[in-house]
């Protein structure tokens, strides 16, 4: 019996060397990321239109809007 995160890091060896997850890997992340957004009650997708107001912003000002502008909040972002 192997286990299923066996498959998503061969996945991800075989489709793109190692360096990032494959379909399935993918979808299991994002599934994971949505679920818990939906049954937060204080996530953005449950915020009804507050969020820009006080959204969390970078060093420059601007909100943060995207996966590199939230890579970039954390410092992991290049």
């Amino acid at each position: 019996k192997t286990p299923l995160w066996y498959y998503v890091l061969k996945e991800a060896e075989v489709r793109a060397n190692g360096n990032s997850l494959g379909e399935l890997g993918s979808r299991i992340v994002c599934e994971t990321i949505v679920g818990l957004l939906q049954n937060d009650r204080n996530s953005i997708l449950n915020d009804r239109g507050r969020a820009l107001v006080n959204a969390v912003r970078l060093p420059n000002g601007d909100p943060v809007v995207s996966i590199r502008d939230f890579l970039e909040f954390a410092g992991v972002a290049n």
